[in-house]
């Protein structure tokens, strides 16, 4: 009996000890599978905090004046909400009846379009939209009485403005591109018109090639354009911001918004900045021309010779040619998370041979190719 016994046992012993095997196993794949599936889900949580990051930035720099034209008789129109596209100014241009802007200069009307205006109160009633906390708050609905700037006003929205820019773009410490920009401003701003604005200078960390102003004597340039204009092209950079300080003296950006046809957008002064002037440039083209012209007879005034306060506008031509804006304006891009409504500025003015050869014609030069 024993010696049937003990294979019986054996085998009891080999089952008990595969249970044994399976059940450890068994547990060390759950606990595997386990911590995997809250890997995943760790990883899944955090591409979906990306993800909203994003789209709230995007939503952010998104650039859209949402438009209404509904016919009085057609209530059951949606309004529309496409962003516009922006055309070059032109002259004498039948004016569509949705976003047009008349800018005048000597008389002469200028079609420009413009982002729609916003849904008034009763189409709001109709359709309510989503309140956005940044277009809704204070800063952004505020609008300034354009008209009769004082210098203190412009200082106070140059603050604002200011603040506004920092929103979109980070502020480089680098004192050696600091420096570089100061030193080529400091001539030019001992040359102003206005010696109640004060001038602040400030360089952004930006790779796109972008250098812009606005009221109240704040001036940009990017890290892209520093290092795109290297330290031997000290006239070019000289050219770039002088023709921004010039802007500011001229008053360029406030003659833009006095337009009373901007009054129907709907929109606060920070907004009409963020939505026109920084992504689309200055209209008419005359005010870049004039900028060209101021900056071109200052540095003339210092000594530079021609060849040097040419030199910028001929590097912008071989740029645009690369890039694809060599005839026109630069299309805005399509707003993203990483993009900025303030990156289009410089690619946004009149092409810079249209540029060149305007400041050739005013200076009697004869018009030579770009190096």
């Amino acid at each position: 009996m024993k010696t049937g016994a003990e294979p019986k046992m054996s085998r009891y012993i080999v089952a008990f000890a595969l249970l044994v095997v399976y059940v450890t196993g068994s547990v060390l794949a759950v606990k595997w599978q386990g911590e995997a599936y809250r890997d995943a889900l760790r990883r899944d949580r955090l591409a979906a905090v990306a993800s909203l990051k994003s789209r709230e930035k995007a939503k952010e720099t998104t650039i859209v004046a949402k438009a209404t034209t509904v016919p009085a008789s057609d209530p059951a129109n949606e309004p529309d909400t496409k962003q516009s596209t922006p055309v070059p100014a032109t002259t004498n241009t039948p004016i569509e009846p949705q976003t047009p802007a008349i800018l005048k200069k000597d008389g002469a009307a200028t079609s420009l379009n413009l982002p729609a205006p916003l849904p008034g109160p009763a189409m709001r009633e109709k359709q309510p939209l989503e309140k956005d906390p940044f277009w809704e708050s204070p800063m952004m609905t505020k609008v300034w009485d354009i008209a009769n700037l004082t210098p203190q006003d412009e200082t106070r929205l140059g603050k604002q403005l200011n603040d506004l820019v920092l929103k979109f773009e980070r502020r480089s410490n680098d004192p050696k591109l600091i420096e570089r920009a100061e030193d080529a401003a400091e001539p030019y701003v001992n040359a102003r018109t206005r010696k109640e604005i004060e001038y602040t200078f400030t360089v952004l960390d930006s790779d796109a090639v972008n250098a812009f102003s606005h009221p109240g004597g704040y001036v940009y340039v990017t890290k892209g354009m520093l290092d795109w204009l290297g330290e031997d092209q000290s006239h070019a950079l000289e050219f770039v911001i002088a023709h921004e300080v010039a802007h500011v003296d001229l008053q360029h950006a406030l003659t833009c918004l006095r337009d009373p046809e901007l009054k129907r957008l709907e929109l606060g002064t920070l907004g009409q900045f963020l939505t026109l002037v920084f992504p689309r440039g200055y209209y008419p083209e005359s005010l870049d021309s004039q900028a060209d012209t101021w900056a071109y007879t200052q540095m003339t005034r210092l000594g530079r010779s021609k060849l040097k306060t040419f030199a910028f506008l001929r590097k912008l031509t071989g740029f645009a040619a690369e890039n694809g804006f060599v005839e026109d304006r630069a299309k805005l891009p399509k707003p993203g998370p990483n993009s900025s409504p303030l990156d289009t500025h410089l690619r946004a003015h009149p092409a810079p041979r249209k540029r060149l050869k305007g400041l050739e014609a005013v200076t009697n030069l004869a018009p030579q190719p770009p190096k």
